[in-house]
């Protein structure tokens, strides 16, 4: 949805273009946004007037699923060479998308710049027990990392190949290169950030420039002892 064009400007059948771009039932939205069949009926029959709180609830979750509301009671699918994720919330969203990225068959993926341990603190370790079981789980996946010279705080060695970066090439700003996109994170203010580009020539650059420094860097050590790490997998 664009920044001009009011929630409450959305008329009922935007929703129902909305619904009918994914293919999806109302009862489906229905569940989706936690309200009954029958009330998403009256919505887009425009037979009552829908709370604040509900309408902006049915805006997220085609906002989610790659559907914008536009001026002009228009509905569109969401342009894809842009995507960012603001908060602990859209961080873990980030890493769904890789996931779901990886499980259609773009298994390979590139790390850089990464300390585990600030985004463990972002992601949560109910979450990050979650994305790490499911990520070993899917052998087909190549996880490579680069990480500082010494660091040994590592939490995804089940499914990820570790390579230290000497600490003068070493920048803590991460990037990832997975599928067709290129996303860089900050934490700034102790607020996470996520761009993501999706752009084949964008992503092929940086792999590029990713297996320069991996090629250029040594294993990492750890060899350390599993009883001796903090291990968020309990």
């Amino acid at each position: 949805m664009t920044k001009e064009h009011h929630i409450g400007a959305i008329k009922g059948r935007q929703i129902r273009a909305a619904r009918g771009l994914l293919g999806w039932q109302s009862t489906f939205l229905a569940e989706k946004v936690g309200l009954a069949r029958e009330t998403i009926s009256k919505i887009e029959d425009e037979a009552v007037q829908p709370r604040a709180k509900n309408l902006a609830d049915i805006v997220r979750v085609f906002d989610e699923n790659g559907i914008e509301f536009i001026e002009n009671s228009g509905v569109r699918y969401k342009p894809k060479s842009l995507e960012v994720y603001e908060g602990d919330e859209d961080f873990r969203r980030f890493m769904d998308d890789i996931y779901e990225t990886a499980k259609s068959g773009s298994t390979e993926i590139c790390i850089s710049g990464v300390e585990e341990g600030v985004f463990i603190s972002h992601l949560g370790e109910t979450f990050a027990n979650m994305h790490i079981k499911r990520m070993t789980e899917l052998r087909a996946a190549k996880v490579r990392c680069l990480i500082r010279e010494g660091d040994s705080e590592v939490y995804c060695d089940t499914y990820n190949e570790y390579r230290w970066v000497p600490n003068e090439l070493f920048s803590a700003v991460p990037f990832y290169v997975y599928g067709n996109k290129f996303a860089v994170v900050t934490f700034e203010n102790n607020q996470v950030m996520v761009v993501v580009i999706e752009s084949e020539p964008v992503s092929k650059a940086y792999r590029k420039q990713f297996e320069l420094i991996w090629s250029n860097s040594k294993a990492a050590g750890l060899a350390i002892k599993r009883s001796k790490k903090k291990d968020v997998r309990r």
